[in-house]
């Protein structure tokens, strides 16, 4: 479906202007396969785009989700307008915080478990009864 209604975009012309705003007449369609193609590689992609509700899977498995969206995205080429460039750019600056990495692997080391959080809330509060009872004895 998705490269028939590619297909069917490149039937009319699009709008070529940089300075116009976006119109009916863009490749959104075509920005849109592009798009997927941008987010996923693998089967892992596919799994979490569905664990956060932005693609439902009709086929048999996330591995063919993600080897249909790669395969489309290798058949169609790249718009005159990529209508979703700013997504683009917002997603690589977001992905590209070292502090939002480091919180990330984080939490995937130390926090997978509610038993690691449970201790470190023990151990903080450890802490904090040894200094209010460090203070009282001075």
């Amino acid at each position: 479906m998705l490269l028939n209604l590619v297909a069917y975009e490149m039937c009319f012309p699009c709008s070529n202007s940089s300075q116009s705003p976006l119109t009916d007449k863009d490749p959104w369609i075509t920005s849109y396969v592009n798009l997927l193609d941008f987010l996923i590689d693998n089967e892992q992609d596919v799994k979490d785009l569905r664990a956060s509700d932005i693609l439902r899977n009709c086929l048999s498995s996330d591995d063919d989700v993600a080897k249909m969206i790669n395969d489309i995205g290798s058949c169609c080429f790249a718009p005159s307008r990529d209508t979703y460039a700013c997504a683009k750019k917002k997603i690589q600056k977001h992905y590209r915080r070292k502090c939002a990495i480091w919180m990330t692997q984080m939490c995937d080391a130390y926090f997978s478990s509610p038993w690691t959080i449970l201790a470190l809330l023990a151990a903080t509060l450890m802490l904090v009864f040894t200094g209010i009872q460090a203070l009282k004895k001075e």
